[in-house]
C-alpha cells in the first residue's frame, strides 16, 4: 500500500484502504491512535516500552535478548490481533488517541 510516510498520516492512509486493525511498530513509543480504527502498538525498544508502558500494546523487546523467540514473538501480536477483534479495548483507546490527518499533494510539514 502506497501510504504518506507521516505517522498519523500513514494510518489514514490504511483506514482508508480498508484496514479494521492497524499494528503500528514504534520504537519511540509514539503517542497516538486513530479516530475509526483500532491501533495496536508494538515496540521492540526496552528503553522506550518501559518509559511510555501506558502507550504500548504488545513489548517484543525480549526477543533481542533471545528470552522469547521469533515464532513467540508473532504469537504475542497475533493474540493481540484477537482479543482487539473480539473488542478489547486498545492503549490507545483506552487513553481516548483518536488522531486524525488528511494528506494533501505536496509538501507536509
Amino acid at each position: 500500500m502506497d501510504t504518506p510516510g507521516n505517522d498519523i498520516l500513514t494510518m489514514t492512509g490504511l483506514a482508508a484502504g480498508g484496514a479494521h486493525i492497524i499494528i503500528f511498530t514504534t520504537g519511540r513509543g509514539t503517542p497516538m491512535g486513530f479516530a475509526t480504527v483500532p491501533v495496536i502498538k508494538v515496540c521492540s525498544s526496552p528503553k522506550t516500552t518501559y518509559v511510555m508502558e501506558e502507550n504500548i500494546d504488545v513489548d517484543i523487546s525480549p526477543l533481542f535478548f533471545s528470552k522469547i523467540s521469533l515464532s513467540e514473538a508473532g504469537r504475542l501480536i497475533f493474540n493481540s490481533i484477537i482479543d482487539t477483534a473480539r473488542g478489547k479495548l486498545t492503549k490507545a483507546e483506552i487513553l481516548n488517541h483518536r488522531e486524525f490527518g488528511i494528506h494533501r499533494i505536496g509538501p507536509t510539514l
